[in-house]
């Protein structure tokens, strides 16, 4: 058997040869007259991607659309996808390489291949037909992330920057877990601005990225009646609407006007009244107790007073922290301590506050649901999946500890605050819930707006208010809504719909960020619900999922295998390589993530192995290999994409040696 310096210096002798690193060498010519030159059993592992033959000579006309007016789609991909007569033709030339693919390759290693989805039945039949084993196909799920990385979402633990998200809340009102994906990008970024929204807090994203939208683009006589909204009355705008909710789709941030409609959902609520706590008893070697404790409006309320004013830092005792005036409330708590958990509790005045401070375990492992320190408080999950009667009772105990009436000279209006962002998105989140539509601020402080100060702030401050004269009424008469219409949104049973106020734009060079999740394809934000974008755009081929054929050459129950490395997923979600990205320019219409590729060679191959791709396009096989410490070969027929990958690897080997 040929070992690695002899069959390069091999073919580096030939005509076909075009290029060479320490690792590996790039041949110029057609697969099937170089493959022969290639010893038995001489390869460890095939990754290659074959053009599809799967061009036409039509375009696909979509004038008829608004949105996509003067996008056709061209279905010719050029003479290297479409120089076949027939399919039959196709095949018998694809069974050339396989032959020789399955001759080189040593027993029991792998060979891997995209390949049409329409096509898999020949190539499965082949492979059988000649000793491989089938295996499961591998998925690629192509991906777009668009945000950037200090855009905030509504996770279940409240606002979060994209990069510390979990748990978000997507459009059908639930909490869905999530992965990061990330990508580098250079381009227009654009912030969409609803209004009640703080600029601060709304997201920038690339121009591509879709927002579920109401568009204010719709026949004249509709459109004349939509402005009328803000003038007319109640009837008018409940009427109005039912005609505007028809125009709801997904809308590119590069296409979205002022004053179109995002949309924020309203979570579902639970059925749960009762959560389970933990605590220990006096004693040693004591194991925890585990009780289930049932909630109701007074246990609602009294968290929500506690997630306002309380504290639980030190062991088992507990204390909130109100003004001289608000004996009342002192009182109230007292009473409902007293009531459901038994204990004793002390009021005491002090020079400029009141406290009321209780020692009880039981108490104290219920109100650990609200954390401890200010700026670190939000409710827990199990909280958040109560009844709305429980959640209800929990914002009004919240608001009668860090909120107001406001009475301004234009409006009154109901307020909120609070230091922590956990707890600023789920009060924002639940008020949804119940059919409001609140606004929300976020507030800055620096050592030179506090210079005369008595009381400094440490963290951002967030306010949450509920404005206009009706929503006002209804929050303090404690009603849910189901359906409203004012002149600043509309609420339905299932969605709140707030117009935008601002459109900024901004050129932006970087990371940036989206989040895959597996059942829902979109999450919320403060500039509305996005895609999170597991589709194909921006690319040539149409295809959102492309497949890659998995063989092994002898049928054996074990492969060739980096167990360490865990079990292997049948699918993979990476972004699509873009131009700028941090692979460099896309200069194929087929090229693969560099991510994509490495994954599977270090799965299938160990290092100094030699890695084989009959078709090597820009090079994105090679510059995996050289990353993982592989041996490869390339061959590729077209001299263009021969320099490009020589100028790609030559860059990455340049990358490699600074690092």
């Amino acid at each position: 058997m040929m070992n690695w310096n002899e069959l390069k210096e091999k073919l580096i002798n030939t005509k076909y040869y075009y290029f060479h690193t320490e690792n590996g060498i790039l041949l110029c010519g057609d697969c099937l007259e170089i493959l022969p030159l290639i010893p038995d059993e001489s390869i460890d592992l095939i990754l290659t991607d074959p053009p599809y033959m799967i061009s036409q000579e039509i375009k696909i006309a979509r004038s008829q659309n608004y949105k996509y007016k003067g996008k056709d789609i061209d279905l010719d991909f050029g003479p290297w996808d479409s120089q076949w007569q027939s399919k039959e033709e196709y095949i018998n030339w694809c069974k050339t390489w396989w032959k020789e693919g399955i001759r080189v390759l040593k027993d029991y290693h792998h060979f891997l291949f995209f390949f049409d989805k329409a096509k898999i039945s020949y190539a499965w039949d082949y492979m059988e037909e000649n000793g491989m084993k089938g295996r499961s196909p591998v998925f690629w799920i192509k991906l777009n992330p668009c945000l950037l990385p200090d855009s905030l979402v509504f996770d279940i633990n409240g606002i979060l920057k994209i990069t510390e998200a979990k748990k978000v809340l997507t459009k059908e009102g639930k909490f869905e877990f999530c992965k990061k994906i990330v990508r580098n990008y250079k381009r227009t970024v654009y912030k969409i601005v609803p209004y009640g929204i703080d600029s601060k807090l709304a997201v920038w994203v690339t121009e591509e990225h879709p927002f579920l939208i109401i568009k204010k683009q719709m026949p004249k006589k509709t459109w004349k009646q939509k402005k009328d909204i803000y003038f007319k009355g109640k009837e008018y705008r409940k009427k109005i609407f039912e005609k505007i909710k028809q125009y709801k789709n997904w809308v590119t941030a590069k296409e979205v006007q002022i004053n179109d409609f995002v949309i924020f959902p309203r979570i579902k609520f639970g059925n749960k009244s009762e959560i389970i706590i933990s605590y220990f008893k006096r004693g040693y070697n004591v194991k925890p107790i585990e009780e289930k404790l049932k909630l109701n409006k007074d246990l609602g309320w009294l968290l929500g007073i506690y997630l306002a004013e309380g504290c639980n830092a030190h062991g088992n005792h507990v204390a909130w922290y109100l003004s001289l005036k608000e004996i009342d409330l002192a009182n109230k708590i007292k009473n409902i301590v007293e009531k459901y958990f038994k204990c004793k509790v002390k009021i005491k005045k002090e020079k400029w506050k009141l406290s009321v401070q209780a020692e009880n375990n039981r108490l104290w492992a219920f109100l650990k649901n609200g954390g401890k320190l200010a700026w670190k408080k939000k409710i827990s999950e199990n909280i958040l999946q109560c009844k709305k009667e429980i959640l209800q009772s929990l914002i009004y105990g919240f608001w009668e500890g860090d909120g107001c009436i406001v009475n301004s000279k234009k409006e009154k209006y109901i307020s909120f605050s609070t230091t922590s962002p956990h707890l600023a998105g789920q009060i924002f989140i639940i008020l949804l819930a119940l059919g409001y539509i609140p606004s929300i601020r976020v507030y800055n402080f620096d050592e030179k707006s506090q210079k005369n100060a008595i009381i400094k702030h440490k963290h951002p401050i967030f306010r949450i208010d509920i404005r206009g004269k009706e929503q006002v009424e209804d929050f303090l008469n404690k009603k849910y809504r189901k359906k409203r219409q004012t002149h600043k949104g509309f609420v339905d049973e299932n969605f709140v719909y707030i117009p935008i106020r601002k459109i900024l734009t901004n050129e932006y060079s970087g990371k940036v960020f989206d989040l895959s999740l597996e059942k829902e394809h979109n999450f919320l934000t403060p500039s509305g619900i996005v895609h999170n974008c597991p589709r194909a755009r921006r690319v040539d081929f149409m295809k959102a999922i492309e497949m890659c054929l998995w063989f092994t050459k002898k049928e054996v129950k074990v492969g060739y295998f980096n167990y360490q490395l865990g079990q292997h997923p049948d699918y993979f979600m990476y972004s699509i390589p873009q131009d700028n990205s941090k692979e460099g320019k896309r200069t194929h219409p087929t090229q693969k993530p560099v991510a994509f590729c490495k994954w599977l060679i270090s799965y299938l191959s160990n290092e100094n192995e030699i890695v084989l791709d009959l078709f090597l396009g820009s090079g994105t096989t090679a510059i995996a290999c050289e990353k993982l410490g592989r041996k490869w070969i390339g061959i590729e027929i077209d001299k263009t994409f021969c320099e490009i990958a020589k100028q790609r690897i030559l860059k990455e080997i340049r990358q490699l040696k600074l690092f």
